[in-house]
């Protein structure tokens, strides 16, 4: 995020991203601060805790198609603490090191279950159905699918019945009888057919 300048009265505020606000606190690029507690104590706590949130939401840094925690490689995971200890130092953060993954697992873990959530509670595209809803309408899908078959197939049947119906009163009408007996023949024969 870059910076914006904002007008407010006759006044111009610059906001400032927050790795910049973090550089900017730092002294000679690196905070320093130190642990009472495993908790982190001194001037820059909050921008250290900030920036360890930072690195848990970037993908880049921290990866998001993982299942867990300890599914992460340790070579990302190393490369995490690398940029933990390029912006801040203290006497003793290399013995901190896994109390700090620990809770960049916590900030992590707290993150993607937000999402997990946010995104599950969310209503499928297009509509506000239930699982119960959709289920049913898929049922009435399909029943009425093997209705319109069924109708398929009789229709089918009836339309091979007319064909050959039709064949034969071809050959009835278009066949030219010679004696007046055998036209009497052809019109009960066509009688059949049609009734």
């Amino acid at each position: 995020m870059h910076a914006a300048q904002i007008e407010k009265g006759g006044s111009v505020y610059r906001e400032f991203s927050l790795l910049e606000i973090i550089e900017m606190e730092c002294i000679k690029g690196r905070a320093f601060f130190s642990f009472y507690h495993n908790r982190v104590v001194g001037q820059h706590h909050a921008s250290f805790t900030r920036y360890l949130g930072i690195l848990v939401h970037d993908r880049n840094m921290c990866p998001l198609r993982v299942h867990s925690w300890v599914d992460i490689e340790e070579y990302k995971l190393q490369h995490m603490w690398e940029a933990v200890t390029d912006k801040f130092d203290s006497d003793d953060i290399n013995d901190q090191r896994d109390h700090v993954l620990k809770h960049m697992r916590k900030l992590w873990n707290n993150w993607r279950g937000s999402m997990h959530k946010n995104i599950k509670s969310k209503e499928l595209k297009g509509g506000n159905s239930s699982k119960a809803a959709l289920l049913e309408k898929l049922n009435a899908t399909v029943k009425e699918n093997e209705s319109l078959k069924g109708r398929l197939e009789g229709l089918e049947s009836k339309y091979d019945e007319l064909q050959s119906k039709y064949v034969q009163l071809a050959k009835i009408v278009f066949d030219q009888p010679s004696s007046p007996s055998s036209s009497d023949q052809q019109i009960e024969s066509f009688n059949r057919l049609v009734y």
